[in-house]
């Protein structure tokens, strides 16, 4: 994973990146006892996975690259729906 952070130009950022990953997927558990922790960390996620997405486009990698980036915002869209209309 370091060469890829090195690839995508994120060798600096690579343990934050970490950390705000594991805080999204434990708020996310969290969540199934606090609905703002469920909201807040699938906003956070999708922000993410955004950004993510957005560094692939940039560094000209194929869609399949792009595709598990695109299905946790699609699950974490989910999750918010389900929230707010369940």
């Amino acid at each position: 994973m370091i060469s890829e952070f090195r690839r995508w130009g994120l060798a600096d950022k690579r343990k934050i990146i970490g950390v705000c990953q594991c805080i999204g997927g434990a708020g996310i558990l969290v969540g199934f006892e606090l609905g703002i922790a469920r909201v807040s960390s699938a906003i956070f996620i999708i922000i993410m996975m955004l950004v993510a997405i957005l560094v692939r486009i940039r560094i000209r990698d194929n869609i399949a690259d792009i595709l598990p980036a695109i299905s946790y915002i699609l699950l974490c869209a989910m999750i918010l729906y389900l929230h707010y209309y369940d």
